[in-house]
Parts: C-alpha cells; sequence; structure tokens
C-alpha cells in the first residue's frame, strides 16, 4: 500500500494505525459497515454491511 506521500508498507504497519473505521447511516445512525480486524498476517480485511 502507498499514501500520497510516498509512504509504502503493509496494512499492518503503524503509519496506517488509524482506528476502526466505521460507515453509519447520517439519517438514520444506523452502523452500515464495519471494518474486521486484519487477517493474519497483516495484509487483509475484512467488511461487514448491514442494509437498512
Amino acid at each position: 500500500m502507498t499514501d500520497t506521500s510516498g509512504h509504502v508498507g503493509s496494512l499492518d504497519n503503524a503509519h496506517w494505525d488509524l482506528g476502526h473505521v466505521n460507515q453509519v447511516s447520517p439519517t438514520s445512525g444506523v452502523t452500515k459497515q464495519t471494518a474486521l480486524p486484519l487477517g493474519p498476517r497483516g495484509a487483509s480485511f475484512s467488511t461487514v454491511w448491514v442494509h437498512e
């Protein structure tokens, strides 16, 4: 992964530690998407989507 500053690293690199990412509906306040923890090798993650 490379950011706009040119930093290159895997997803488990501390540079990318932004905390949890959730998508919340602005109208209902319902959590629509939640990112799950990184996979065992730190190179992948999954998300869970909820349809209103």
